[in-house]
C-alpha cells in the first residue's frame, strides 16, 4: 500500500476511535476513557505477539531498539496524561488548537535527529494542514480570537502543558520512525503497545485514576474500539516507515476533519462556517504534499 491511503486510513481510524469512544464511553471520567482502548487493544496484540514468536520471530533485536522502546514508554505515556491533564485545566478552546502543531515539530525532530528533510511543496502542505487544523479545532469550540491559544500560553498553565504534549508526541513520531528503520512496523508496533499499554494503565491504576471493573462491563463495544485503535497503531507505523515522518503525520492530522464529518452523521453536530475554512486549508495542504512528497 503506497503511504498516503495508508496514512489516510490512520487519520480515520483515530477519528473512529475517538467518536466510537465519545458515543460508547463518553459518561466516563476523562483519564478513565482514555485508558480503556489501552485495556481492549491487548486482546488484539499479544495474540499477535505470540503469533510471530510462533511463526519463529525472534525478538532479538538491536540494541538501539530495545533503548529506544524503552524510551517512548514512558514518554509516550507523559504525553498522554500532559494532554489529558491540559483539557483539565484549561478550556479546550484554548488547549486542543495547539496540538495541531506536532506536524511543525515533527519537521524540526525529523531534522535534527534522522535528517529528514521536506521539500518545498511538502513543507506549504504541512504548514497548511497545521494551519487548518488549527482552525478547525478552534472553530469547534466558537473562539473567534484566532490568537487566543497562543495569549493564553502566559496565563493557562493548561496551554503551556498541551503544547508541550504537542512537541512530546513530535518526538515520539520520530523515534517511532527509528524503530521501524531498524525492525519491520508491524512487530515494532507489536512489541510497544504490549509494553506501553500495560505500562499506562498501571500507571494509572496505582495512582488512583482508574478502576479496572466499570471498563469490563461492555466488552463487546470495548473490543470495537480496541479493534480500532490496534488497526491505527499497525498502520501508522507502517505508514511511517514508507515516508518521511512529518508528512505522514500531517496527513494523520486529518483526523480532525473527519472528526468533524462523524460529529454531524452520529451526533447530529452541524458547525459550518470555520469547519469549512479549516477543511479547506487542509485540502490545499494535502495537495502540496502529494505533489512534494
Amino acid at each position: 500500500m503506497h503511504w498516503f491511503p495508508a496514512s489516510l486510513t490512520v487519520a480515520f481510524l483515530a477519528a473512529s476511535e475517538a467518536a466510537l469512544l465519545k458515543k460508547f464511553f463518553g459518561r466516563e471520567r476523562p483519564l478513565q476513557m482514555a485508558a480503556l482502548p489501552m485495556l481492549y487493544i491487548l486482546p488484539v496484540f499479544l495474540p499477535l505477539l505470540a503469533f510471530m514468536l510462533a511463526s519463529g520471530r525472534s525478538l532479538a533485536a538491536p540494541a538501539e531498539f530495545w533503548w529506544i522502546t524503552a524510551a517512548l514508554v514512558p514518554l509516550n505515556s507523559l504525553g498522554l496524561l500532559l494532554q489529558f491533564a491540559a483539557v483539565n485545566l484549561s478550556p479546550l478552546s484554548l488547549t486542543m488548537p495547539l496540538l495541531s502543531f506536532t506536524p511543525a515539530f515533527v519537521v524540526l525532530v525529523g531534522y535534527a535527529w534522522l535528517n529528514e528533510t521536506v521539500s518545498p511543496a511538502g513543507m506549504a502542505g504541512i504548514m497548511a494542514i497545521v494551519a487548518g487544523s488549527y482552525v478547525l479545532n478552534l472553530g469547534s469550540f466558537r473562539r473567534n480570537d484566532v490568537l487566543a491559544p497562543f495569549k493564553a500560553l502566559f496565563r493557562e498553565p493548561g496551554s503551556r502543558m498541551m503544547l508541550w504534549a504537542s512537541l512530546i508526541y513530535a518526538l515520539c513520531a520520530v523515534m517511532g520512525k527509528r524503530q521501524v528503520q531498524l525492525m519491520d512496523p508491524f512487530f515494532s508496533a507489536v512489541v510497544f503497545w504490549c509494553l506501553a499499554a500495560p505500562f499506562i494503565l498501571l500507571t494509572l491504576r496505582l495512582t488512583g485514576h482508574i478502576h479496572i471493573r466499570p471498563m469490563l462491563r461492555r466488552p463487546t463495544l470495548g473490543l470495537a474500539v480496541g479493534l480500532a485503535m490496534s488497526g491505527h497503531f499497525l498502520l501508522h507505523m507502517y505508514a511511517v516507515a514508507l515516508i518521511q515522518t512529518a508528512y505522514m503525520i500531517s496527513i494523520k492530522r486529518l483526523s480532525g476533519l473527519f472528526s468533524v464529518l462523524l460529529g454531524m452523521a452520529m451526533f447530529g453536530e452541524r458547525k459550518v462556517g470555520p469547519q469549512l475554512a479549516g477543511s479547506l486549508l487542509m485540502f490545499l495542504g494535502v495537495l502540496g504534499l502529494t505533489l512534494g512528497g
